[in-house]
């Protein structure tokens, strides 16, 4: 059931996107890597990407629960 799962996936999906912020964070990580940078970013963007989406998700799927059980 997609309710129950959705914020267990969403916690998952935070823990990656601070791990890609950590990496981020190095100052010199430009500098050494141009390229990981920029793919790191990307990647960052596209996991709150999804989790926006899987909480979209979720807060529609909660509202539908509720007028069912209203």
């Amino acid at each position: 059931f997609a309710l129950e799962s959705l914020p267990a996936k969403i916690a998952e999906a935070e823990k990656a996107i601070a791990a890609l912020e950590a990496k981020l964070a190095d100052p010199t990580v430009f500098s050494r890597d141009p390229a990981t940078f920029n793919k790191t970013a990307a990647e960052l963007e596209k996991a709150r990407v999804q989790v926006a989406a899987m909480e979209e998700e979720w807060l529609e799927l909660e509202m539908l629960r509720e007028e069912m059980e209203g």
